[in-house]
Order: structure tokens, then C-alpha cells, then sequence
């Protein structure tokens, strides 16, 4: 698709990403943020950007042993279909950006005489500028399935199971005006999202956040750097229950060479509804972090910071050559945003790409299946807009060659609630860690012939709950294309899940096969 002036791309990407939510009862995913782009970077970006409408259906038949996920002595086989309308778009001009990813899964268990009908999983972002270069709107949607229990028969694919399975699905809209005065940039920001699913009483119905800054952060040269910044936020959860927050951030830079900056920030911060050991609910903190790029290859940052409730940090490093990614992000904080405790991990993202500047490695990756388009969620039963303690560290490696294809995911997720759940109905009060690792391999025969082999391990344990997970699953697939947008998929998939305390141990073999077709 052409890139499209300014007005008719706002039009046309916000119906794509209206339509797709509310058509999908969706929201959305992590914010990629990027600034607007200016002429000349979107003339650069714009060749690494597929633009288009690429719509298609999937069928597939299963054949298992046990098809409700439950113990040896009571499992059931069956066979199922499924028939999923699916859609990817893409669009980027210098005055919008969009992009969105969707299906719409459907289920038939004609063994058991039941369906499972319209089950929405949606990833989308867009950026489109409303007035000239100083007004913009982010947009952002995802819906999704997850394991509403911990214990129970989890799946690697929440989207495809018959039991055990809750939804989510959050939309947000963030008008904001931008505008630049030499080195300074200066943003005024609105936000606000609404959140549904499975556990609405935990979720936020409504959330806003009115945000201010204005720095020299952004300029890549001069010296020394400076940025002021302040956020406020209001969750409104049912039974007219609020919460608010509060952040100001004062932050001095200093470039030591060319390639590395030292930062030293003071922070104050108040969540209402969390307190320290001394009974405060407020408070200040410094901290400090450091910035290097050696190369535009490879970039490295981390932080480190003491609020009035502990201590907070982050790290990441990305790399990109010109076959293989790799990304690695460790964060330790106070969560109160529902899409941030769920824990989806964004290979994109970790990668360090954008809206408008993407990462051709993870795209080609994603286009042969060997990472999902729509994240799964990782953690079971922990949903919730309270603040939630995470401490999350997540490492993605992938490779596309000619022949030859891999990706490795490592991932560790530890959450603890605060004070503010025993506020919220339904809200998870405990803690919960979760191990995980995947792999993939795909190897080329020819044009039209793929074999993937694929496996995961994932582990949640909890200790104020008792019990303790252990989910395996391994892959063999088949893909051969028919012609130029048809192709026969079949494969093999073997599930084990074993545990302590009330986690249900069950076995799944599942074989399936079916069509993919490309309109």
C-alpha cells in the first residue's frame, strides 16, 4: 500500500485500529515509543517499512488424547477445528504509523458437541499527527487470552484451550503536543485506557495520566543534558474504588566521550495506599545511570534508583548484525498497569525496534511462525491494575539465515502484591515466580518446504500459595507451500505438565494439520 497524505492516513489507520478493537472488544500492548518523525527520518525508515493490507484464513483439524487437559484417570480424546480469520496491516507516511496484527479464533469440538466462538487476539500501535508537527495521537490495543489459574491445566497456548482460559483486553488513546525550541524539547501528554476481561474487578475500568516534560535529553549532542519531568495517574476500579500516583523527576547528563553519557536523577514519588516500614506513602530518592553506544549496532543502558518503598533499576542491551538480534532488558519497579504484571514478552521490543523503525531480523522471524504475532501472556492468574512489585528479566536471541532459522527465549518473572490489593475485589494477594525458556529451529528444503522443531519449559512457583508448576512442551511442523498464497501445514505437539500442591499433572498428545490461505 502507498503511502498516504497526512489526513487520509489518520483516517485510515485510526478505522484499522478502532475497527480491529472494538470489532475485537480489544486493547493494547506496550507502548513502542518513538518521536514523531520528521521528514528527513521518514524518508530514510520508509524502505524498511512493508506498507499493505494482508488478510487470510487458517483450518486446521486436531487429533488428541486429551483434549480438556485433565489427569490420566479421567482425560478424554477428541478431535476439534478450527477455522481463524486473521490480518496483518502496516502503514507509515511522515505524518502516521500504523501497526496491527489480528485473528479471530473460532472452535468447533464436534466429539463433544460444542464451540468456542470469536475468541479476539489483537496487537496494535499507531502514531498519526492531528495538527501540523506539534499535535500527535498514540494509539495502542491488544486483547488476548491467558491461564486464569496457576495450578490448573495451563497452556502454552492459552488461545487454543478449552479450560483454564480467562481474557484481557485493553485500549488507549494519548493525544499529546510536542514542540522544540533549539536543543529543547518540550511535551504535554494526556492518556487515557479502559481494561477488561476475565478479572474486571482487578482490572482498571478506567485509567488516566496527565503527564508534562521538557529537556535536552533527546539531543544527541552537547555536553551536558538536563530533563524535568511529572506524571500523575487515577485508576478508577469498580465499587467506585480510585487510586492515584504521583511522580517528579529532575535529571542532570553528562557526556563523559562521544559515546557514553552518566546520568544523576532525584525523584519524588507517592502511591496512594502504599506504605514503607515508617508509615510513608511519599518520598524522595536519587539515582543515577549510564548510556553507551559504541556502535549504531549496539546499545547498552542502565539505571538505578531508591523510592521512600526500596530500591528500583533497570538494564538493557541491544545488538543487530546483519542476520542476528539479540536483546536483553532486566527491570525492577512498581507496577500499576494491568499489560505490565501480565508479562508478555515482545521480541520486537527487547530487539529495540519501534513503530516506524522495525527490526527486519525479528519481522522475517515472525513472518515464519517462530515468533507470535499476538504475545502470549506469561503469568497465570495475576492480572491486576493494584501495584504490583515486578522484577522481570527477559533475553531474546534470534537468527535468520538462507537455510536456516532460530530463536531462543529466556524469561523470569517475580511478582509480589502490595498493601493496595487487599483494596481491590479479586485482585491476586501473594507472590509468584515464574522460569521459562523457548527454542526454535526452522530449516529450509527448497522454496516451498519448512520443518520446524520447537520446545519450552516454564516453571511457576509460588511460596505463599503452596504450590509449584512444571509445563514442557515439545514441536515437530510441517509446512509446504501450494502455490504463491496457499500452503498444507501438519505437525506434532506433546504437552507435560507436572507440579506440587494442587497443580493438576496431565499429558496432552495433539497431532493437526490444515490450510493457510494468503488472499
Amino acid at each position: 500500500m502507498k503511502a498516504c497524505p497526512g489526513p487520509r492516513e489518520f483516517v485510515t489507520g485510526a478505522l484499522v485500529l478502532i475497527f480491529g478493537v472494538h470489532g475485537a472488544a480489544s486493547f493494547a500492548q506496550g507502548a513502542q515509543g518513538v518521536q514523531p518523525p520528521g521528514p528527513a527520518a521518514a524518508a530514510e525508515a520508509r524502505p524498511q517499512l512493508p506498507s499493505g493490507f494482508h488478510p487470510g484464513v487458517r483450518t486446521f483439524v486436531s487429533l488428541t488424547d486429551n483434549i480438556f487437559l485433565e489427569p490420566d484417570t479421567t482425560k478424554n480424546g477428541g478431535t476439534f477445528v478450527e477455522v481463524s480469520p486473521y490480518l496483518s496491516a502496516r502503514g507509515y507516511s511522515p505524518r502516521g504509523a500504523y501497526s496491527l496484527d489480528y485473528q479471530l479464533r473460532n472452535f468447533w469440538l464436534p466429539t463433544e458437541g460444542e464451540s468456542s466462538l470469536a475468541r479476539h487476539e489483537l496487537n496494535g500501535a499507531g502514531r498519526f499527527a492531528l495538527v501540523g508537527d506539534r499535535i500527535w495521537l498514540d494509539a495502542l490495543a491488544y486483547s488476548g487470552s491467558v491461564s486464569t489459574s496457576a495450578t490448573g491445566p495451563v497452556a502454552i497456548d492459552p488461545g487454543a484451550a478449552f479450560v483454564n482460559r480467562g481474557s484481557y483486553r485493553r485500549l488507549e488513546l494519548s493525544p499529546y503536543l510536542l514542540t522544540r525550541s533549539d536543543r529543547t524539547t518540550y511535551e504535554l501528554r494526556y492518556r487515557v485506557a479502559t481494561t477488561g476481561g476475565s478479572a474486571s474487578e482487578a482490572l482498571a475500568r478506567l485509567d488516566q495520566r496527565v503527564s508534562a516534560s521538557a529537556g535536552t535529553l533527546a539531543d544527541p549532542g552537547g555536553l551536558w543534558n538536563w530533563g524535568v519531568a511529572g506524571e500523575t495517574q487515577r485508576r478508577e476500579f469498580s465499587q467506585d474504588i480510585t487510586l492515584d500516583r504521583q511522580i517528579a523527576t529532575g535529571t542532570l547528563g553528562y557526556r563523559v566521550v562521544p559515546n557514553v553519557r552518566v546520568l544523576g536523577t532525584l525523584t519524588w514519588e507517592r502511591i496512594e495506599g502504599l506504605f514503607n516500614s515508617r508509615g510513608e506513602d511519599s518520598g524522595f530518592g536519587p539515582g543515577a545511570g549510564i548510556e553507551w553506544t559504541p556502535s549504531a549496532r549496539l546499545r547498552a543502558t542502565a539505571s538505578y534508583g531508591h523510592r521512600y518503598y526500596g530500591p528500583v533499576g533497570a538494564a538493557r542491551i541491544t545488538y543487530t548484525a546483519g542476520r542476528s538480534t539479540l536483546g536483553f532488558e532486566f527491570d525492577r519497579a512498581i507496577n500499576t498497569d494491568s499489560r505490565l504484571s501480565l508479562g508478555t514478552l515482545d521480541a520486537a521490543s527487547l530487539t529495540g525496534a519501534s513503530l516506524t523503525l522495525p527490526n527486519s531480523i525479528v519481522n522475517a522471524l515472525a513472518a515464519q511462525g517462530l515468533t507470535p504475532s499476538v504475545q502470549n501472556a506469561i503469568a497465570q492468574g495475576f492480572m491486576t491494575d493494584a501495584a504490583v512489585l515486578g522484577k522481570r528479566t527477559a533475553l531474546f536471541y534470534g537468527l535468520q539465515g538462507i537455510h536456516h532459522a532460530i530463536t531462543l527465549t529466556a524469561f523470569m518473572l517475580d511478582e509480589s502484591s502490595t498493601g493496595q490489593a487487599a483494596a481491590i475485589p479479586g485482585a491476586f494477594v501473594g507472590d509468584q515466580v515464574i522460569y521459562g525458556f523457548a527454542a526454535r529451529y526452522l530449516r529450509r528444503f527448497g522454496a516451498r518446504t519448512t520443518v520446524t522443531l520447537g520446545g519450552d519449559a516454564r516453571q511457576t512457583r509460588s511460596d505463599s500459595g503452596g504450590y509449584r508448576t512444571d509445563l514442557y512442551s515439545a514441536l515437530l511442523e510441517f509446512q509446504s507451500s501450494l502455490t504463491r498464497t496457499s500452503a498444507v501445514v501438519g505437525g506434532l505437539r506433546f504437552t507435560a505438565q507436572r507440579g506440587d500442591g494442587a497443580t493438576v499433572i496431565y499429558d496432552q498428545a495433539l497431532a493437526y494439520g490444515g490450510l493457510d490461505f494468503r488472499f
